[in-house]
């Protein structure tokens, strides 16, 4: 409590001289470490807590919580795989192997991981929601939606989750039900940001693009920081002809979101369009800076060459792009006009082609 964590180590340990079956002692060890930032150190007393009791879900939870810290996912799961051999009842650990699957993306394990903590315990609400989400990122919407629904039925309603089900809805074309879950979760927080961009894009693609617009910039008043939601509101900007507040809401999913591949090529597209090649290679070389090396920024600097009367800068540009992905090449003779109409390229294309077959 005097934060004085060396101190405190020394303490534990000295009752565990006393009593090394002092199960919390060595949990107390462990976070103690953790508010050190070792990881690794709090894992080993964690895994003697969980030698005394396996049954002990704090430790558990901290275990899971240490590898996610020190970013090693795969010797979690390494972990937990072992401890589940042993202790296949036991439904924290299953939770949490389905969280750590979940972060590697394995969304399939995941779900199985999750289905056997419900299948243990029924009214374990917060598995039935990381399923959910997990079926959700499968593109298992209607699924994922049973999931969700399962929460209510053993906790309070939240808005979060009336989000999650209105985005299943959205992304299975039932506007009428996803427009039904945004308007609930406002219902019981109107702070949501998510929900008011979620009701302004299916506005938006009912064609009510000014209504959509007032509920965008709500969420984003609530929330001025997404990348997201900036990029939402320029587009719909843009087609109600208001150019220029698109081009500043662009130039803030940029100035949040500088990670977004897409927006660096779509703005570039306008800026191409527009005939502002200076603006566009200024604009491209930013953006290099947050992505080395990448194969479609590159196509897209071949194409401002190409655009600029540069053929030979362009002409290296496409050979450095292709080598790094001839798949995409073909896809960027459809979408960068002067690329894909340039025959030297084409040729290019088919050569790296043949020669990977």
């Amino acid at each position: 409590m005097l934060s004085l964590p060396e101190k405190s180590i020394e303490a534990y340990k000295n009752a565990l001289r006393i009593d090394r079956t002092f199960e919390e002692i060595y949990l107390f060890i462990a976070f103690e470490f953790e508010n050190q930032g070792k990881y690794g150190k709090a894992a080993r007393y964690l895994k003697r807590c969980l030698k005394l009791n396996p049954e002990n879900e704090s430790a558990i939870f901290e275990m899971s919580f240490c590898f996610e810290a020190a970013h090693k996912l795969d010797a979690g799961i390494r972990y937990f795989n072992e401890f589940l051999d042993e202790n296949a009842y036991s439904k924290a650990a299953w939770y949490v192997m389905g969280q750590l699957l979940s972060k590697k993306q394995e969304y399939k394990k995941a779900v199985t991981a999750f289905d056997f903590a419900t299948v243990i315990d029924e009214e374990f609400g917060a598995a039935w929601f990381n399923k959910a989400n997990s079926l959700a990122a499968m593109e298992s919407y209607e699924e994922a939606i049973k999931c969700y629904k399962q929460v209510f039925k053993l906790e309070e309603p939240d808005s979060t989750i009336f989000i999650y089900i209105g985005e299943c809805y959205e992304n299975l074309e039932d506007y009428d039900q996803a427009l039904k879950y945004y308007q609930k979760a406002i219902e019981l927080d109107e702070n949501q940001p998510d929900a008011w961009v979620g009701i302004g894009v299916i506005m938006d693609i009912r064609g009510n693009s000014a209504e959509a617009l007032q509920h965008v910039k709500r969420g984003i008043n609530i929330d001025p920081t997404r990348g997201t939601y900036w990029f939402i509101l320029g587009d719909i900007q843009l087609k109600l002809g208001m150019k220029l507040q698109a081009e500043e809401s662009y130039r803030k999913v940029i100035e949040f979101e500088p990670e977004n591949e897409e927006i660096w090529m779509y703005y570039s597209d306008i800026l191409f369009e527009e005939n502002r090649l200076e603006e566009a290679r200024e604009f491209l070389q930013q953006a290099e800076k947050y992505h080395p090396g990448n194969a479609r920024l590159t196509f897209q600097q071949c194409e401002l060459e190409l655009r600029s009367g540069n053929d030979r800068s362009a002409l290296i540009l496409a050979e450095i792009a292709i080598s790094m992905d001839s798949e995409m090449a073909k896809k960027m003779t459809q979408d960068l006009t002067h690329f894909g109409l340039n025959a030297e390229i084409r040729r290019l294309i088919q050569r790296y082609t043949d020669n990977n077959e």
